[in-house]
């Protein structure tokens, strides 16, 4: 009787470990599709942060209370940015990581630092930056934010 006994725990406790997997299983799918999904919210903020951000400075009627704004909004964009995983951007486009690192990233910091400095050569540096990421993101857009949508399952709002 005990050896019988001792079976049937064994079946129970091999059971509840076969359940108990099933459910970390689970648990680190929907792990990946939230990480996943913070990801893209810092992915598509910052670009919407430094979109609206140059379009405050070329703006017509440019005072120093517009220009600091917008020279906040930028370093918002930064901070989003930089919170980017590389791995996240290669999962979207195999040159997205690349890009967005040495073009955005790289363009906006130049950029902003050149308006920081009054220094026109390291403004002109980051725009260059800026409009290769431009090009790219103009021609990859479509099929990037798609495969997003593919990954999450939920369709991509883009402002």
């Amino acid at each position: 009787m005990t050896a019988t006994l001792a079976a049937r725990q064994r079946g129970w406790l091999l059971t509840a470990l076969a359940c108990s997997l099933a459910l970390l299983g689970c648990n680190s799918e929907k792990m990946q599709k939230t990480e996943f999904g913070i990801q893209q919210n810092l992915f598509l903020q910052s670009l919407e942060l430094v979109e609206k951000a140059g379009s405050q400075l070329h703006s017509s009627q440019l005072d120093q209370t517009r220009i600091d704004s917008a020279l906040a909004g930028m370093d918002s964009g930064l901070r989003q940015a930089f919170q980017v995983d590389e791995a996240f951007l290669a999962r979207l486009h195999e040159k997205l990581p690349e890009m967005y690192l040495q073009r955005f990233i790289k363009g906006v910091e130049e950029y902003r630092l050149g308006v920081t400095a009054a220094s026109r050569d390291q403004q002109l540096q980051g725009l260059d930056k800026l409009t290769q990421w431009s090009n790219f993101w103009a021609e990859e857009k479509t099929g990037i934010l798609e495969k997003m949508a593919s990954m999450t399952g939920l369709p991509v709002i883009e402002s």
